[in-house]
């Protein structure tokens, strides 16, 4: 793992600490992070389905802004399932 991205995934575990969407805790899928023109593509996986979507959406679009915001790199946090990580399907 280079230095940007070991950055870059610092970064967001940090910020993914204070959201606990449903009561989730949100973990980084470190082995499918790329980058693609200068944006980070991170997946983020739920330890349990929240209740309510949109409130896990809300979390990873805050998520992003913070991120941005206070570091100056620009993230997509892809959600992925707990079906979708067991029946190993790539998020990209």
């Amino acid at each position: 793992m280079n230095v940007e991205m070991q950055k870059t995934l610092l970064s967001v575990q940090n910020h993914l600490k204070d959201h606990h969407p449903g009561g989730a805790i949100l973990e980084v899928i470190e082995h499918k992070i790329y980058n693609d023109q200068g944006c980070w593509y991170i997946p983020i996986r739920p330890s349990i389905e929240p209740s309510r979507t949109l409130e896990y959406f809300e979390a990873l679009a805050e998520v992003e802004n913070d991120v941005l915001d206070d570091d100056g790199i620009t993230v997509l946090l892809i959600p992925v399932y707990a079906d979708e990580q067991s029946e190993n399907k790539s998020v990209a």
